[in-house]
């Protein structure tokens, strides 16, 4: 099985949602518009990291992209 990290990724990376509750995914990064709402255990692939604390990344279920903080998110490594 593959090992859960906590190093910052780059784009193209895989990652999961950290903890046991929701994660609330934005439109910019500056926390003004909700995207959705990504619930544990997702996963994601990493698109972009220029932002300094976030992370835009294409969540697999439900199918959602934007912006979440770095601190909720792992990378996954193979």
């Amino acid at each position: 099985m593959a090992r859960v990290t906590d190093v910052r990724g780059r784009p193209g990376d895989i990652v999961l949602t950290r903890g046991a509750g929701p994660v609330t995914v934005f439109r910019n990064p500056n926390n003004t518009e909700r995207v959705g709402t990504i619930m544990p255990g997702a996963l994601g692939i990493i698109i972009n990291v220029d932002s300094p604390a976030w992370t835009y990344v294409l969540w697999s279920m439900p199918c959602v992209m934007g912006w979440c903080p770095d601190g909720q998110l792992r990378k996954v490594k193979t």
